[in-house]
């Protein structure tokens, strides 16, 4: 649970004459900027764990890198077009979700929030230990990008599958159908 705290910094309370103890705090701060009487205004996040370390620790080792539910429900839709896949071929670069060898494709099947997706979930960041997620998540993006250039380079055609998309499986049916027939 995060809570949010707010410092505002005032030339003097006297000479104002504010009070902080009622009003929302968007109509105290436009009042003082229309004064003239604030001088910095700074947000700090403060974050609680409602988890103990064990039990934090259990949460995140329950996070999969392979057979993740987005993986086993783009495999089925391929299965039931009738494609033959082969699963994480560590020849390749990025070690694809689903790789079509006759054909030359490849499939990533991508969390939105671990590798950066521009959507709801993909833009969530946690609010402890911001350098390390931040950065964490980046190399993951430069790494997908990598990945995805370098298969290129050798011939590979790449469809990229967002776990946002999976609520429309009929679109994504025909997005994998298109994919693989072109």
């Amino acid at each position: 649970m995060a809570m949010k705290r707010r410092i505002f910094s005032l030339e003097s309370d006297a000479e104002t004459g504010v009070r902080f103890s009622t009003g929302s705090p968007a109509r105290r701060l436009s009042s003082l900027a229309a004064r003239g009487s604030i001088r910095e205004v700074t947000t700090i996040h403060t974050v609680m764990d409602t988890l103990t370390r064990r039990e934090r620790s259990k949460h995140m080792a329950l996070i999969r890198s392979k057979d993740t539910n987005p993986e086993l429900i783009v495999r089925k839709i391929a299965r039931s077009c009738g494609y033959r896949f082969r699963l994480n071929v560590p020849d390749l670069p990025g070690k694809p979700d689903l790789v079509f060898l006759k054909r030359n494709k490849a499939i990533f099947v991508h969390g939105c929030f671990w590798h950066g997706h521009n959507c709801r979930r993909g833009k969530n960041r946690p609010h402890s230990n911001l350098e390390y997620w931040r950065s964490k998540l980046l190399r993951n993006k430069g790494r997908d990008r990598e990945n995805r250039k370098l298969l290129r380079r050798m011939g590979w055609q790449v469809l990229v599958v967002w776990e946002c998309q999976l609520g429309n499986l009929e679109h994504l049916r025909s997005r994998i159908r298109t994919f693989i027939e072109a």
